[in-house]
């Protein structure tokens, strides 16, 4: 997703079987077969046969296509490189957290990563990345992060590790996040109330 890292993949859990989804430039695979090009539809769904790109479609058109979903798409979608430098940062993200991508693009994540949280997040990236795997593996965690105003979010997060096409590369790590402060507030309070 970030300049120069085209053909990278991202692998989670596939939310429909139990498997996995792997993206590979702009085509998707779940579990070993890919899924543009055939037409597919999900184990029982009601949802419309998956369908390739229209004919002609250009790989520039496909990767403005691409750019598009992701930049609006509801969840905060952060890309940060084998550093931790933010390489892309979709509008949720902005919306979410309150940086603009010009205020987020080249930073260290730890912009949105509450100071007391920095040990243990950077002791979890630096393992996944040199692994290529992550404990998580898709599942969804709940934890804290920073507003551009200084206000602490509650987060749900999912994270992936990009990888290239060489046979254990690893580009980055993908996270998509969504605020459920309210939710958690809201929990919190029927809790202290019961």
């Amino acid at each position: 997703m970030g300049s120069g890292e085209a053909g990278a993949g991202v692998e989670t859990a596939s939310p429909w079987n139990g498997g996995t989804l792997t993206t590979a430039g702009n085509l998707v695979f779940q579990g070993t077969q890919p899924s543009v090009g055939r037409r597919s539809v999900l184990p029982g769904s009601a949802i419309e046969p998956m369908a390739s790109f229209p004919k002609g479609m250009s790989m520039e058109d496909r990767s403005q296509l691409a750019e598009r979903i992701v930049d609006q798409v509801a969840d905060a979608i952060i890309y940060a490189n084998r550093l931790g430098v933010i390489i892309r940062w979709n509008r949720a993200s902005a919306a979410l957290f309150g940086f603009s991508a010009e205020d987020a693009l080249g930073q260290s994540l730890d912009l949105i990563i509450p100071e007391h949280l920095r040990a243990s997040h950077w002791s979890g990236f630096e393992a996944a990345i040199t692994k290529g795997r992550m404990k998580l593996q898709g599942r969804p965690t709940l934890t804290r992060a920073l507003h551009k105003s200084g206000r602490k979010l509650y987060v749900e997060m999912t994270f992936a590790i990009v990888k290239g096409e060489a046979e254990g590369e690893v580009l980055g790590s993908v996270a998509m996040a969504r605020d459920v402060t309210d939710r958690v507030e809201r929990e919190r309070a029927a809790t202290r109330a019961a």
